[in-house]
């Protein structure tokens, strides 16, 4: 506010000085009217100021380059009282009333209040807290709900609708089998469309375990494949065993394997004999052959070591750089063994899945030996011989001679007896007092029932029987019966295939190369021992093998397969080097195997022959040399002619 100074005019005429030594403060003068305007105008102003600060929101000032700092404002949303205004104006109370009465929320709180409302607010957390513990006492078990995402909600909810729908369908399939078998017991014709279903229905399974083997339900499939195995259709069967041979190959965990296996023993012994050999045949795609007997003591046995190496050098290191870095090679290597040692779990799954397996085979055997699934029971027993236990070896070995001896066996049955009998004793049976002597007479006897037949896949089988009786157990053989089984040999090679014959050549050639004795039988002038050779006895001991030579070397010498050819003059020549070119030596099943014709695939490829184009040149050549051969005819006749 300005407040101007107001001269009076002196009426002595005379100029009051402007400074006075006894002056006293200077007195302002304002008048009346004026002064009383002023006000006015200030209370104006503070009531707008007021009005406007309500209605106003102050922001944050900015700073602007050449202007400083600017204040900002901002003018508040105002809420709309048109509904408050447009009210009933008889409930409205008098103003009188109006201005008496205050809510009560707008009320001051007293300090006394305040600590009422706290006390009752804390009574009340504590009666809350009481009955959520009591309630926890009660059942402890019960679940709490957990405050989860929505993401995370969604996809519970999701997984748990696919479960409902995905149990819903294998029920719809069981229901599908069960029906099918209800049927087969009253008629055994079914309608197309009926096997057609079952087979979709089953395939459905078996996929569902392949793809996924340990998501849900996946045990209870299993349950249900397994009384499929056994089912009359061959269809079916055949579908059922793929599935299981691929899932006991790729089942690293082995639970559902150990699973699969459990449940075929308990439906044999249900069922007894009346089983189709499909459900045999499928256990030997298991792994047992993972397991080895010796393995666990050379662990417990290197560990044992390397421990001691680490705590003599921490007792006897005294450089520390050398001694932190042999002690981090010795911790790498103890690693190492530490996850040798988590095998152990695998290990122990395989033990029960064999136990399991081998009481199948052994029930089969003791109890139904005149059963269908024999030589199922037979070539897998074959498989899986290296890993029976010791104690049953000398029970199994006469188990196996009574079989032979008493019960009418096909050949293929006794080649897979003779096998396992030979895997027994040419490994940890070594030590027992048993003599085979009357399974060579079986396995020579057996021989030539091979051919270049149907029954020619038998071939692999007689490969590893006799990799056995002619190498690892040669020093337990004697000269004569080594030479029959030569000789033998040389015979088989002319009624197999090309393949089967370059296994049996390879066995010979090694034969020979082992065994200079066998030289005789390259010599047809020399003769040594008294006899005859007698093709058809059927003891390899008394054939007298080394009365005779390799006669059938000429007919191979001259084979259509030219691998053949070279091999047989390799023998007949007594090379020690292979005249293939592979690399290095192949064993008897490696020539068995890569050179199988099959496939219609013929190694080495056949070089097709060149096509020659005969010019006028050519035959002018040939008419030349035809006429000159028949001048010289013409000449002799005459010569002869004139001469008599």
């Amino acid at each position: 506010h300005v407040l101007k100074r107001i001269k009076t005019p002196r009426t002595d005429g005379t100029k009051k000085s402007k400074f006075k030594a006894d002056s006293k403060k200077a007195v302002f003068e304002v008048p009346v009217d004026m002064m009383e305007d002023m006000e006015e105008t200030y209370r104006n102003r503070m009531l707008n100021e007021i009005n406007s600060q309500e209605q106003v929101n102050h922001l944050l000032p900015i700073k602007v380059k050449g202007k400083g700092i600017i204040s900002r404002i901002a003018p508040k949303q105002l809420k709309d009282t048109t509904a408050e205004s447009s009210a009933d104006p008889e409930n409205e109370p008098p103003e009188d009333e109006a201005g008496d009465k205050t809510p009560s929320e707008q009320q001051v709180l007293s300090l006394a209040d305040i600590l009422h409302k706290r006390d009752e607010e804390i009574r009340e957390k504590q009666f809350f807290i009481g009955t959520t513990c009591a309630a926890i006492l009660e059942n402890p078990e019960a679940r709490v709900e957990n405050i989860v995402k929505k993401d995370t909600l969604a996809r519970v909810n999701f997984e748990n609708k696919l479960l409902t729908y995905y149990k819903q369908l294998l029920k719809h399939i069981e229901s599908i089998t069960s029906q099918y078998t209800k049927k087969m017991r009253y008629s055994k014709k079914q309608s197309v469309d009926t096997r057609q279903l079952l087979e979709l229905a089953v395939q459905c399974m078996c996929d569902l375990v392949l793809a996924h083997p340990y998501f849900n339900f996946s045990p209870n499939i299993v349950q249900v494949l397994v009384l499929m195995l056994n089912n009359p259709k061959e269809t079916i069967r055949k579908m059922v065993h793929t599935c299981f041979s691929s899932l006991f190959k790729t089942d690293a965990r082995l639970d559902l394997t150990h699973h699969t296996v459990r449940h075929i023993n308990m439906l044999i012994k249900k069922k007894q004999r009346n089983v189709f050999p499909e459900m045999i045949s499928c256990l030997k795609n298991l792994q047992i052959n993972r397991i080895n007997m010796n393995e666990d003591k050379l662990l417990e046995a290197k560990k044992q070591k390397l421990e001691k190496q680490k705590s003599y050098l921490i007792n006897m290191s005294r450089k520390e750089r050398k001694r932190k870095k042999k002690l981090q090679e010795l911790e790498k290597d103890i690693f190492e063994t530490k996850a040798e040692e988590s095998k152990q779990i695998v290990r122990r799954k395989l033990t029960e899945i064999s136990k399991l397996t081998f009481m199948i085979y052994f029930k089969i055997l003791k109890c139904y030996p005149d059963s269908k699934v024999l030589s199922a029971t037979l070539e897998g027993l074959s498989k899986f011989a290296h890993t029976i236990n010791i104690d049953f070896f000398a029970d199994l070995v006469e188990l196996l001679n009574n079989l032979l001896e008493n019960v009418e066996l096909g050949y293929r049955e006794q080649l897979h007896c003779i096998q396992t009998v030979f895997i027994i004793l040419s490994g940890q049976g070594e030590v027992l007092n048993i003599d085979p002597a009357r399974f060579y007479s079986h396995f020579y006897k057996n021989l030539l029932y091979v051919n270049a037949g149907k029954n020619h896949d038998d071939m692999q089988s007689i490969l590893k029987t006799l990799d056995i009786i002619l190498f690892k157990r040669r020093r337990n053989v004697t000269y004569h019966r080594y030479v029959s089984f030569v000789k033998r040999l040389s015979t088989l090679c002319l009624q197999v295939l090309p393949h089967g014959s370059l296994g049996l050549i390879s066995l010979i050639r090694s034969c020979m190369n082992m065994n200079q004795q066998l030289d005789i039988l390259l010599d047809t002038e020399a003769v040594v021992g008294s006899g005859k050779f007698d093709p058809l006895n059927d003891e390899p001991e008394f054939a007298n093998a080394n009365c005779t030579a390799l006669y059938e070397s000429s007919c191979m010498s001259r084979h259509y397969h030219p691998t053949v050819r070279k091999m047989i003059m390799n023998v007949l020549k007594g090379s020690d080097t292979v005249p293939i070119n592979s690399g290095r030596t192949l064993t008897p099943e490696e020539y068995y195997i890569n050179y199988d014709c099959s496939e219609m695939v013929f190694n080495p490829e056949i070089v097709p022959p060149t096509k020659v184009k005969y010019g006028k040149t050519h035959q002018n050549a040939l008419g030349r040399r035809v006429l000159k051969k028949e001048i010289s005819n013409n000449l002799s006749r005459s010569v002869k002619n004139s001469a008599k």
